[in-house]
């Protein structure tokens, strides 16, 4: 039987399955769709047309209150890159705060994971000319491959300009 653990995200209970890492922990997605207040058929189909996401979704076997039921899941590390896939200024109004939450969230979340208190502000801010950047080359990677997915190529471009990459 699959572990699975309920955790409370923008005040929604989502379904986890445990992993040793991001890789490979998995989020159930039709109860973030529903959630959302998307419509999970068309949320499936977008994730059959892009390949990315496509290629780390899979089907699992999950317990419900009907018994095991299959399920769509995505690893933790392609969920910021779906929930960017959707245009808030695309959806009902009525659901478009919940889909912006989630989006910040998710984003704020994951830069946490890979950097937590590093960028961290403190209580007065130190004035500086630049910004410290990492001299780690593999947290700099890291950094520049979130740009990219968050704010897109230029940005990515700027910080790899940065770390003197």
């Amino acid at each position: 039987m699959t572990e699975i653990t309920n955790v409370t995200f923008c005040g929604h209970d989502l379904v986890v399955i445990p992993g040793e890492t991001p890789e490979t922990t998995y989020v159930a997605l039709k109860p973030i769709v529903e959630a959302i207040g998307l419509q999970w058929h068309a949320q499936r189909k977008r994730i059959h047309r892009n390949e990315a996401i496509n290629e780390g979704a899979s089907m699992m076997d999950l317990p419900s209150a009907g018994g095991m039921q299959r399920a769509m899941c995505l690893p933790l590390t392609r969920l910021n890159f779906w929930l960017a896939t959707i245009e808030a200024n695309r959806v009902r109004p009525e659901i478009r705060d919940t889909i912006l939450a989630y989006q910040r969230e998710c984003a704020d979340a994951l830069f946490a994971h890979f950097f937590g208190d590093a960028f961290a502000e403190t209580e007065a801010p130190v004035a500086r000319s630049a910004p410290a950047w990492p001299t780690d080359v593999d947290m700099q990677l890291r950094m520049v491959r979130e740009a990219r997915l968050t704010f897109g190529p230029p940005s990515a471009r700027e910080v790899w300009r940065e770390c003197d990459l």
